[in-house]
């Protein structure tokens, strides 16, 4: 018997985005997505799990719950046609500079949490664990640190499936980044 995926996936989000158009020199743009993506098998996969279609069903794994953005330019209000300096030759020289930053927040992916594929006695498919306690994030990062509690989790019966599924673990660490840059207008005529 043949069983194959249909390549069912979903994605449901809430979108919001805050825009601050140029006034006195500063443009700012706000936008965050609370996002949810569900599917079998990631691209370029195969299904985890072919004996249990259902154990394969789960977040994605590039799903982030929360996706954060900021952007910013600033026009310093030095040199011509600005607030401060705006004759002169100093106004010329120091004039013409924009501040600008990128500020990118995310929450983690998703985790699978695994068992020894070799009890379950089905080639071909992933083992998971089960979940015995409470899955709880310890946020340890780093040789000898433990990110999440693992005595939550215990290897299934030998020829049985642990209860989890496919990424039902917690989620990896966030990821932040802040990326600026200074630079400066001038004409050439």
């Amino acid at each position: 018997r043949t069983r194959t995926n249909d390549g069912k996936s979903q994605y449901h989000a809430m979108q919001v985005k805050v825009d601050r158009r140029c006034k006195d020199g500063i443009l700012i743009t706000n936008s965050y997505t609370l996002g949810r993506a569900m599917n079998y098998v990631d691209e370029n996969g195969g299904i985890a799990t072919p004996i249990d279609f259902s154990k394969s069903w789960g977040r994605a794994g590039f799903d982030r719950l929360h996706n954060y953005a900021l952007t910013t330019i600033y026009d310093l209000p030095i040199g011509p046609g600005r607030r401060w300096l705006s004759e002169g030759l100093a106004g010329k020289i120091i004039g013409g500079w924009q501040v600008s930053a990128l500020f990118v927040a995310q929450s983690g992916v998703p985790l699978s949490i695994g068992a020894n594929g070799g009890l379950l006695n089905t080639p071909g498919n992933s083992a998971y664990a089960d979940l015995v306690g409470t899955q709880e994030i310890l946020g340890g990062l780093g040789p000898g640190k433990l990110y999440f509690d693992q005595t939550a989790y215990a290897q299934p019966t030998a020829g049985t499936q642990g209860n989890m599924h496919r990424n039902g673990g917690p989620e990896g660490p966030g990821f932040w980044q802040l990326d600026g840059a200074l630079f400066k207008r001038f004409r050439i005529s």
